[in-house]
């Protein structure tokens, strides 16, 4: 009788056991069900945010190319640039006729200190000149520019963006046709071409005065 109790309770044991195996085992499918529903969502959203990021940066894209299509399908602006090429052209015109010439005092003294800073050439620096323009000068000399790269990018370029930069102003403070007469004067107005040939600040200062 005793053994027939015993083998009733392990049976008994052995089912309750079995029930409880068999309810973690069902939770633990519920668990992985929800972790593959979770990766499924996640999966979900990351391609609605592609989609999403893909539809705003060809929107960004569409609104550039209308944007550039209005700006050239304006004759003023087609005028401008133009003149830009003409101010371009004019400028490298003077720079090669006057590439061979000796430096000007004022430009000697600029080239001078940024050589004094670069390679150590002995000179004695003026209080009266400015800092910021031989700074640059000494930063291309590190790169390894010579004085008509320095020329082409300190002088030559900004005297060029002088004259974009008086267009976009001139537009904004009267209209398009007198920001076109207003740009083309500045490309041949005499000043700006003499020192458009000079290692000077002039133009580098006229240019950051109309940004200001």
């Amino acid at each position: 009788l005793e053994a027939i109790y015993l083998s009733i309770f392990i049976q008994m044991t052995v089912n309750h056991q079995s029930k409880q195996i068999a309810e973690v085992s069902e939770d633990v499918e519920d668990i992985v069900e929800d972790i593959e529903g979770i990766s499924e969502d996640m999966e979900e959203i990351s391609k609605d945010k592609q989609t999403s990021q893909q539809k705003e940066t060809s929107d960004k894209k569409e609104q550039i190319k209308n944007k550039l299509k209005k700006w050239l399908n304006n004759k003023y602006n087609i005028s401008s640039i133009g003149i830009l090429i003409f101010a371009l052209i004019i400028r490298i015109y003077y720079f090669n006729l006057t590439k061979g010439q000796t430096l000007w005092w004022d430009e000697s003294e600029y080239v001078a200190l940024a050589k004094n800073w670069v390679f150590d050439v002995p000179y004695e620096v003026s209080p009266k000149r400015v800092v910021f323009f031989p700074f640059l000068i000494s930063l291309l000399y590190r790169i390894g520019l010579g004085e008509a790269g320095i020329k082409f990018l300190l002088v030559i370029v900004p005297s060029v963006l002088v004259v974009f930069f008086t267009y976009i102003l001139v537009k904004e403070m009267y209209d398009e046709k007198i920001a076109l007469m207003s740009s083309f004067l500045t490309s041949v107005l005499w000043i700006h071409l003499f020192f458009s040939t000079r290692v000077m600040n002039d133009e580098l200062s006229f240019l950051f005065g109309i940004l200001a």
